[in-house]
C-alpha cells in the first residue's frame, strides 16, 4: 500500500534529483551556446582586421 509519509520524506531529496538534473542540463546548454558563437565571432574579427589591413 501507498504510504504518504515516506512519499512526504522524499520529496527533499526528489527536489535535489531534479534540481541537479536542471543545472546540469543549463550547463550543457550553455557550453553548446559557447561553441556555436564564439569561434564565429573571432572568425569575424579576424577577417575585418584582414580588410582594415588590406584597405591601408
Amino acid at each position: 500500500m501507498f504510504n504518504v509519509q515516506y512519499f512526504l520524506d522524499a520529496l527533499p531529496n526528489i527536489g535535489l534529483g531534479y534540481g541537479g538534473i536542471f543545472v546540469v542540463t543549463a550547463i550543457i546548454v550553455g557550453v553548446v551556446y559557447l561553441l556555436n558563437n564564439v569561434p564565429e565571432k573571432i572568425a569575424e574579427r579576424r577577417r575585418k582586421k584582414e580588410e582594415d589591413e588590406d584597405d591601408e
